[in-house]
């Protein structure tokens, strides 16, 4: 928080700052107070604060002193950059599965090469051998075979007709009628993997893959039990575990 004087009492409030958005590709204003800060104090104002057009440049690596002074800030800014970029469906992703080349992709591909362009107002950022942007809608004749797709897929935001059915679901590892815990309870039998699991800790396993969100760490907690460990050796509920 910051702290404010009135009169001889100091009164903390708490202010919300984003820093490294990139909405349009421009500095916001969070990010123009950060960079006056970090000028002010590796004495790269020279009398006046740099105007935000110059700190543009400071953040891109065109007056390398700045960024030489303050190496963590590359480190902030790349790895904010790439979060947002691989978390937004808006983000303009890249299509490949893997380089033009054909290899498969590099570390050294994540690398991104930052550019503040004067005509165009705006950064440009090099990364996986094209230009990558925020917020800009995805293209129409976007590859099916994209990385956004395989991401959507894994997050469930693709359409239904194109999903697999995931094995880590009850009805997967013991029939299509069980869809809820109701349906696991109501179960005449249960699944015993070939008699690695009893049909308590089955009970309890297909009830745990019913719950949305909670089921990755409630399976987990079941099989860190020293007496359900071996029950891993049955490949369907490696199976499961690894989907």
């Amino acid at each position: 928080g910051e702290t404010r004087a009135t009169g001889s009492t100091p009164e903390r409030s708490k202010v919300s700052r984003i820093v490294f958005g990139f909405a349009g590709m421009r500095l916001s204003s969070d990010d123009e107070e950060l960079l006056h800060r970090l000028a002010l104090v590796g004495a790269f104002a020279r009398g006046r604060l740099p105007d935000r057009r110059k700190l543009s440049r400071f953040l891109a690596g065109q007056a390398p002193d700045f960024l030489l002074r303050f190496p963590g800030l590359v480190v902030l800014r790349d790895s904010t950059f790439l979060l947002r970029f691989f978390c937004t469906p808006l983000a303009n992703l890249f299509t490949d599965d893997c380089r033009s080349d054909g290899q498969a992709w590099q570390a050294g591909d994540a690398d991104l090469r930052w550019e503040y362009r004067l005509d165009e107002d705006e950064f440009s950022v090099i990364g996986f051998q094209r230009r990558l942007v925020l917020g800009r809608p995805l293209p129409q004749q976007h590859s099916s075979h994209s990385l956004y797709k395989r991401m959507a897929n894994f997050f469930g935001s693709a359409e239904q007709s194109h999903k697999k059915a995931s094995m880590a679901s009850a009805a997967a590892l013991s029939g299509p009628s069980l869809n809820s815990e109701e349906d696991v309870l109501h179960a005449s039998e249960m699944p015993t993997f070939g008699g690695h699991l009893s049909a308590t800790d089955s009970e309890l396993l297909l009830t745990y893959l019913t719950v949305p969100y909670l089921r990755i760490p409630l399976v987990l907690h079941l099989f860190n039990d020293r007496s359900r460990l071996g029950a891993l050796a049955c490949p369907q509920l490696q199976t499961m575990l690894d989907a």
